[in-house]
């Protein structure tokens, strides 16, 4: 499947009976959750909130289910304009597995490390929100696409994912600095460490994490061509390090001299496509021209090919 076939890159409204995206399941289960929550009179805050005193209660579901509950409409609206926003972009390149792992191993390692700063702190901690788990997301679109640029509706600036990213360590930082060296236990204090976490994760999850399987992955296999109806086994596996390009979650190799005896495969992309590709990073998907997107559509779908292969 290329990245212009799916449903959030195509320009006319989705079909009837079409399927949601993982962003508009995320988004779903979070409204409702807070919608329930009220209902039933901030109960689900109790059941569901992470902190050591659930834990040590036997509430071990808590660490997943803390990233779907909200204290505030706010807290709520906040957080869904990000999901949307950055689950979105990630989508475009890492299709939904990547986007839900990204949003749940933020949520994890945010809420582990928050946990370890209340007892660092002793101050108890009740930790509810996809803050942690959305910024894992931001990050992640920050290390693949950081000068993507993003036209605001309110105020009506056009802004980078890196500027983004900056200006929310920095307030994080600002806020760490004030709840230690003056806080307020009457106030609900921001989960920042959840936050830092959930940062650390998306960047770790582009930069380390799924390069590392992908070089795994394209170590022992064998590449195959057909010949007449019959699988023939081809030679050795492409070699890394020549001419690397990495683009999201996909690392595309280039093989600048054959061996001897040796058959390799043809480049993957061509440079025309490899200028598409920075033009993305730094003008945005609306900037393509009718031929550029039909260029990269058909490239796409080999990337594809070997994109959704399971380690």
């Amino acid at each position: 499947m290329s990245i212009y076939s799916r449903d959030y890159m195509r320009e006319e409204p989705r079909k009837r009976g079409g399927s949601w995206s993982i962003v508009t399941w995320l988004l779903v289960i979070n409204i409702a959750i807070y919608v329930v929550d009220l209902l039933l009179s901030a109960k689900l805050q109790d059941w569901f909130g992470l902190s050591l005193v659930n834990l040590g209660s036997g509430m071990i579901w808590t660490p997943l289910t803390y990233q779907f509950v909200h204290s505030s409409p706010m807290h709520l609206i906040f957080n869904m304009i990000g999901l949307f926003f950055f689950g979105r972009n990630l989508l475009m390149i890492a299709g939904p597995k990547h986007v839900l792992r990204i949003y749940l191993l933020g949520g994890l390692f945010g809420g582990a490390l928050q946990l370890l700063w209340s007892v660092f702190m002793s101050d108890g901690a009740h930790i509810v929100g996809a803050s942690g788990s959305v910024l894992a997301l931001l990050f992640a679109v920050v290390t693949l696409m950081p000068n993507q640029p993003h036209r605001l509706i309110f105020p009506p600036v056009t802004i980078t994912p890196k500027l983004i990213a900056i200006l929310i360590i920095g307030i994080n930082c600002l806020t760490l600095l004030l709840s230690i060296a003056a806080p307020n236990p009457n106030q609900p204090a921001t989960a920042v460490m959840a936050h830092f976490g959930g940062m650390l994760v998306g960047w770790l999850y582009v930069k380390k994490g799924y390069h590392l399987a992908a070089s795994r992955r394209s170590g022992p296999t064998r590449s195959r061509k057909r010949s007449r109806g019959r699988q023939v086994p081809g030679v050795a596996p492409e070699e890394p390090g020549r001419g690397e390009k990495k683009f999201g979650f996909v690392t595309i190799r280039r093989v600048d001299s054959e061996e001897p005896g040796e058959k390799k495969p043809k480049p993957f992309v061509t440079d025309e496509i490899d200028a598409i590709l920075d033009k993305i990073n730094e003008k945005g998907f609306q900037s393509l021209t009718k031929e550029e997107k039909k260029l990269l559509d058909k490239s796409s779908k080999k990337l594809s090919k070997r994109g959704d292969k399971k380690p």
